[in-house]
């Protein structure tokens, strides 16, 4: 799709309510005239309806007519790509299956944004999704998200991750205004060597939706599989994973519309 084709006033974002996605919506309202906030449902999710605080919060500051948020199913998706594969998958990865929980849950996500976006004529995708160190997630790893990006343009949609480098998103909320706390986002597990924010009122758990598959996963990164094989390993694993799934995505894409 050429460049002056492009629907430059709407963009879709992947929306959890935590101030990753958060801060990637507000960036977004400053520079597109609508934004759909979208949250996927998976059967692993829990506490969907924590995604609410924060885009009132949006809709306060920049306007409803402007901030839009839905829900949308993804498990269908989801189950296709992780749990109906699982038995062939797991003599693939073994125990690592169990970490690509969350990769099979982010590439529902993707399926059903491009869906929606290309449903409603929308050619910017925005999530997220932030950089940490170790990248212990597939999601996070540089080599996926060009991946990704590749699959999103293949259907005239730039995908781009606008918080990937931005240390403290939490931070940067309170500075724009948006929230009335500092100190709210826990940091990742592996992060042993960064303190905890002592704060009463850690609104993370408010505004997160949860997942239980990611509970499992993180511990076996943490503690088992990057102390044993290295961050090498894991992003190798990673890259192999989707780059055999997002064919597959692309036939759940066909489908869908």
């Amino acid at each position: 799709m050429e460049e002056v084709n492009m629907n430059k006033e709407e963009v879709v974002v992947l929306y959890s309510g935590g101030s990753d996605s958060t801060l990637a919506s507000a960036l977004a309202c400053m520079r597109f005239k609508k934004v759909h906030l979208l949250t996927c449902r998976t059967s692993m999710m829990y506490n969907l309806r924590n995604a609410k605080p924060n885009m009132t919060l949006l809709q306060e500051r920049f306007g409803k007519d402007k901030v839009i948020h839905g829900f949308s199913d993804s498990n269908e998706i989801f189950e296709a790509i992780y749990l109906s594969a699982y038995w062939r998958d797991i003599r693939r990865y073994g125990v690592y299956l169990s970490a690509l929980v969350c990769a099979a849950c982010s590439l529902s996500w993707h399926v059903t944004a491009i869906t929606y976006c290309l449903k409603n004529n929308i050619n910017f995708t925005y999530d997220g999704e932030r950089y940490e160190d170790p990248a212990i997630w597939a999601e996070q790893m540089k080599p996926v998200i060009e991946r990704v990006k590749k699959l999103y343009k293949d259907y005239g949609i730039r995908y781009e991750n606008p918080v990937y480098d931005v240390d403290k998103t939490d931070h940067n909320l309170f500075e724009l205004g948006l929230t009335r706390e500092r100190n709210v986002k826990l940091e990742g597990f592996a992060h042993r060597d960064i303190a905890q924010p002592k704060h009463p009122h850690l609104r993370w758990k408010a505004t997160q939706t949860g997942c239980h598959g990611g509970i499992i996963g993180c511990l076996f990164l943490s503690c088992c599989f990057i102390p044993l094989w290295g961050q090498k390993a894991n992003e190798k694993i990673a890259v192999k994973y989707y780059d055999e799934k997002i064919p597959f995505c692309r036939e759940c894409i066909a489908r869908a519309l």
